[in-house]
């Protein structure tokens, strides 16, 4: 009788326990893993803005003379790859105690026909030259604009139409962030960065002289240092004073026809 009892009892209690299973597997919000490039809307998005202000602020004039005033930003997309945010943390971590809690961060840009490829699997220092200017490492800027120059290569022209100032195709460009370490501050181009750097911040010059810089440049010299935040596709606009961008971009459009932008 008592050994019947205690069936009993623990047949309700495993129900009970099924039961309180499926309430809970049935309550538990889903987990949304997010695509690795998430567009961000235009529509109110503070990313946007953030973007788009950034872009529109960091404009100046270059030597090589491409005629830009504004971009039409066509899309934004947001970056989310946590295993690269823990790796740059990782790093972050290590930079710190071996330059005494000195490592800096800068939100910088990077124009490349590779961005997209870039911005889904980050960067690798074993593509970079080590005959470029500041050695071998990864080229940044704090200026849109000079980003711009390299949307399709080192100062090369779009695909279609091979125009460094076309308006017509679309470009592509990421802003990072960076982690420094202990930067190398110098006014001239050095190919041999001494041990113990990490990056090299190129500051610029008065001097009437090519081998000086115009405007900052920033190299890093290992792709754990930074992390895509966004990836932009966008076209230049070129504004004269009697004129505006929406009227240059419409006259360059009827005089191709039915060339359409294409996205490199």
């Amino acid at each position: 009788m008592i050994f019947s009892i205690l069936i009993a009892i623990f047949a309700g209690w495993l129900l009970l326990r099924k039961n309180n299973e499926s309430v809970v597997e049935k309550s538990a919000p889903i987990a949304v893993k997010k695509p690795l490039l998430e567009e961000v809307s235009s529509h109110g998005s503070s990313d946007y803005f953030f973007v788009k202000t950034l872009m529109r602020n960091t404009i100046v004039r270059h030597e090589n003379n491409i005629p830009l005033t504004d971009y039409e930003i066509c899309r934004v997309y947001k970056i989310n790859n946590p295993e690269l945010t823990k790796i740059v943390e990782k790093k972050k971590s290590d930079l710190n105690w071996s330059t005494w809690w000195r490592t800096d961060e800068r939100i910088l840009f990077h124009g490349s026909p590779h961005a997209k490829e870039i911005a889904e699997t980050g960067f690798n220092v074993g593509f970079c030259s080590p005959h470029s200017m500041f050695g071998k490492g990864i080229y940044f800027t704090s200026l849109s604009s000079k980003a711009n120059q390299y949307a399709w290569g080192n100062n090369r022209g779009c695909p279609t139409h091979k125009s460094r100032a076309c308006c017509l195709c679309t470009r592509t460009m990421l802003i990072c962030r960076c982690v420094m370490g202990k930067e190398l501050r110098t006014v001239t181009p050095t190919t041999m960065v001494p041990p113990g750097y990490h990056s090299v911040v190129a500051v610029p010059t008065c001097a009437d002289d090519s081998l000086f810089l115009k405007f900052p440049e920033f190299v890093v010299l290992d792709g754990s240092q930074v992390e895509p935040m966004f990836y932009i596709e966008y076209k230049i606009l070129y504004m004269k004073q009697d004129e505006n961008p929406v009227n240059i971009t419409s006259r360059s459009t009827k005089a191709t026809e039915s060339k359409k932008c294409s996205i490199m």
